[in-house]
């Protein structure tokens, strides 16, 4: 009776992840992104990075986000190629498939933190991950082309990597270093942040690995902000 209640506990959190998912398409693909919050911003500098008109993004958010954006176009060009769509359809395609992605990035990261930070089974994963899904403001920027969708699975893994850091002291600078640098380097708030948690890491461990991080993060961040400004012609933003 066991094994079955666990087969049925874990097919039952894929299968309410898996509906999540097919809600969530279907209102992606009928959301009137044309119509989004800050249109003339975000959609403008994704398209200007397709053409590459670097010199035309003067955001002042950095230009991580539409990077990573602009590369599902490597998925959507052969429909370009080959005239299937419409160009504003591609376009508009494009933005979907990059946030369908980050958004499965973060129920993966919610479903690590629930199970490795608060030991939970999956009914409360489950719960979890539905609560996270039923905040409007969580679902629906999802919809939009906006750079916090990139911030929100940066800043679950900076979270879930720095209790790793407390807990078993050992630090992952592969995943950790850029996660804060890109967070940092993409908007003011992911900045602040970043200090802040950095902050806390060193006053709470005081180690050397923790001065490490701290000087590799203030190198990688004025890395980042040299390369924003080789590719945009912006110093600051």
């Amino acid at each position: 009776f066991m094994i079955y209640k666990k087969i049925f506990e874990k097919n039952f959190l894929i299968f309410i992840i898996f509906v999540t998912i097919v809600l969530y398409l279907f209102h992606l693909f009928n959301y009137n992104i044309s119509k989004q919050h800050d249109v003339w911003l975000h959609h403008y500098y994704i398209l200007n990075i397709l053409q590459f008109n670097f010199s035309e993004i003067n955001s002042e958010y950095g230009i991580f986000y539409y990077l990573y954006t602009a590369c599902f176009s490597v998925i959507t060009y052969p429909l370009y190629y080959f005239q299937i769509l419409e160009n504003r359809d591609i376009f508009y395609l494009t933005l979907r498939l990059s946030n369908l992605s980050l958004l499965t990035l973060t129920f993966f990261i919610i479903f690590k933190i629930c199970r490795e930070i608060f030991f939970f089974n999956n009914k409360q994963i489950t719960l979890t991950i539905l609560l996270c899904f039923s905040f409007a403001f969580f679902n629906k920027t999802f919809f939009m082309a906006r750079p916090e969708n990139l911030m929100i699975p940066i800043s679950l893994v900076i979270i879930f990597e720095i209790y790793k850091i407390i807990e078993y002291n050992k630090i992952n600078f592969k995943i950790i270093l850029p996660s804060l640098c890109i967070l940092s380097a993409q908007k003011v708030s992911g900045l602040i942040f970043s200090l802040v948690v950095l902050s806390y890491l060193y006053f709470k461990k005081k180690d050397n690995d923790c001065i490490k991080l701290v000087l590799f993060f203030v190198c990688g961040l004025i890395f980042l902000y040299l390369f924003h400004y080789l590719i945009s012609g912006v110093k600051f933003y």
